[in-house]
């Protein structure tokens, strides 16, 4: 198994692709918030796919808004833990390893805008925001995940545009979590946002704002514990990875 993909990633793909709502796969993401006495904290994210041709070891990638407690959370530790149950075919991958986000490339050069943009925010949540920002951008590419000259901007972009015109309006909203007076306040925010190359007059700006909080999250796995639910006796397989490449394990389910 040394130098090669590791079994767990084919096997993770046939049962997405057996799993009748592999198109909307998901997973618990886990993350660890040093700022609240190390409490845990964990969310259901959409899988939006692979990076295993590029790279050497598969590498997972999902999307989050830069202004979340889920980056700062990366920012601070990048360990980080998730779990797909995938029931159509009853099999469980619970994969740890080291998270890294990609935000703008000119999102250090954008923060003024926090403050008189489509959502302002007060100072102290600006501040937070701007070290996150500055802390993952630097950790993301001192991680070189994939061969020097891998356009990941242009892969941002590419994943930004795939997203359904009301997912982008969600990178637009004010933050997440945010005190909100009523419900029906949400009814003057963006419902809509189109693609980059598409947008015209006015567009152009909430264009600018969304991707501007839209990330990719990375994940570098080094453990995998596979659970095979579906097959009598059920079975169970570990893998991890060290400075030689995976080695796997059977054990008891």
């Amino acid at each position: 198994m040394r130098g090669q993909i590791p079994r767990w990633k084919p096997a993770l793909d046939r049962a997405l692709e057996k799993d009748p709502k592999s198109n909307e796969a998901v997973y618990q993401l886990a993350t660890l918030d040093e700022g609240s006495a190390l409490q845990a904290r964990v969310r259901t994210v959409v899988h939006r796919g692979f990076f295993d041709k590029e790279s050497r070891s598969p590498l997972l990638y999902t999307t989050t808004d830069i202004r979340l407690p889920k980056a700062s959370q990366i920012a601070a530790n990048s360990r980080v833990e998730l779990a797909f149950w995938i029931p159509g075919v009853q099999e469980q991958f619970r994969i740890s390893g080291n998270a890294y986000i990609l935000p703008s490339s000119r999102f250090l050069e954008d923060t003024h805008e926090l403050q008189g943009g489509l959502a302002p925010l007060p100072e102290k949540e600006t501040q937070r925001i701007v070290k996150a920002a500055k802390e993952l951008s630097d950790s993301f590419f001192i991680a070189k995940l994939l061969p020097d000259g891998f356009d990941w901007e242009g892969k941002r972009v590419e994943v930004f545009d795939s997203m359904s015109a009301h997912m982008k309006a969600s990178w637009v909203r004010p933050v997440p979590g945010t005190p909100l007076k009523k419900y029906e306040d949400a009814k003057a925010w963006p419902e809509v946002v189109p693609k980059v190359g598409e947008a015209k007059g006015e567009e152009k700006a909430i264009v600018k704002e969304a991707l501007k909080n839209f990330a990719l999250v990375v994940i570098d796995p080094f453990f995998v514990d596979y659970v095979e639910l579906g097959v009598t006796p059920n079975q169970r397989t570990t893998f991890t990875k060290d400075a030689n490449g995976w080695t796997e394990e059977i054990v008891v389910p």
